[in-house]
């Protein structure tokens, strides 16, 4: 009995390690908070001639701008939970569905899911996926998804990978990171998550998209929107049922599996004892 008790503990505990880390999360944006998000979410950056309003059960984005501006829309929120070495360590899945239908003469809009260095003072070095409209003078718009590196303090080294989207559609957008090779992974699917198309892989600590700042103490995650030469109305740019989920290594899915069968075979172990002994 003690022995098949200390078992059971056993498998709980590895599970329980498994899936524990402090990073993991979800927000579905349904709570009507006004301009913030939830307590989940930080400001990244001052907000310029834009707000994010958690409405409509989903983070919209807004933008008032005269085409005279020079200076571009933005505002950006960051996922305080993902800020610990945990998010460095283990490796993890993040995902937020993404619309963007802005258009206007000679305006873009994106919306971004972005990783970045908190431990840096400038936004660099960042890797994110975006959700892209862009208008010529003439009124042809083009939806595109890119995921774009930057490795360096100074902006320099970008690399980039793009995908035209044929008829504009909302976008689910991934990010996923390895903690065993430290390659982080930006993805996307057009059919509301059922598969997913990878677009463009970055070694954060090694090779020639290397950070030049390592993340050790943990990513930041970001929804950042951006915008130009464009009135953004509700409805038009906003987020939807993000979530930052944690992947077991394969050592530990195979120490939960090589539990269960230990667990088995005592079980029958006992079976066969108790059927001797009838």
């Amino acid at each position: 009995m003690f022995r098949s008790l200390f078992l059971t503990v056993t498998f709980c505990c590895a599970c329980s390690a498994a899936f524990s880390q402090t990073f993991v999360s979800s927000d579905n944006f349904s709570a009507n908070t006004g301009t913030t998000p939830s307590a989940a979410w930080q400001v990244s950056y001052t907000p310029v001639f834009s707000t994010d309003t958690n409405i409509n059960g989903r983070l919209e984005y807004t933008s008032t701008q005269d085409p005279a501006d020079l200076v571009a829309s933005q505002t950006s929120w960051n996922l305080a939970a993902s800020k610990t070495s945990d998010s460095w360590n283990d490796s993890w899945v993040a995902t937020v569905d993404a619309h963007n239908s802005v258009t206007g003469a000679n305006s873009f809009a994106r919306a971004y899911l972005e990783l970045f260095n908190p431990q840096h003072s400038v936004p660099y070095p960042t890797f994110n996926i975006s959700l892209r409209e862009s208008t010529t003078a003439g009124g042809l718009t083009t939806e595109t998804i890119r995921a774009l590196n930057t490795p360096h303090d100074d902006g320099s080294g970008q690399t980039f990978a793009d995908f035209t989207v044929a008829v504009p559609t909302d976008v689910k957008l991934r990010m996923a990171f390895d903690a065993s090779t430290k390659i982080a992974t930006a993805s996307y699917s057009i059919d509301a998550g059922a598969t997913f198309v990878n677009l463009m892989s970055v070694d954060i600590d090694n090779g020639a998209t290397t950070w030049s700042v390592a993340p050790t103490s943990g990513f930041g995650v970001n929804l950042f929107s951006y915008s130009g030469n464009v009135d953004v109305a509700s409805g038009q740019l906003y987020y939807d049922n993000f979530s930052m989920t944690a992947v077991p290594e394969p050592s530990t899915y195979a120490a939960i599996a090589g539990i269960g069968a230990l667990g088995l075979a005592f079980w029958r172990k006992r079976q066969g004892a108790a059927r001797s002994a009838a």
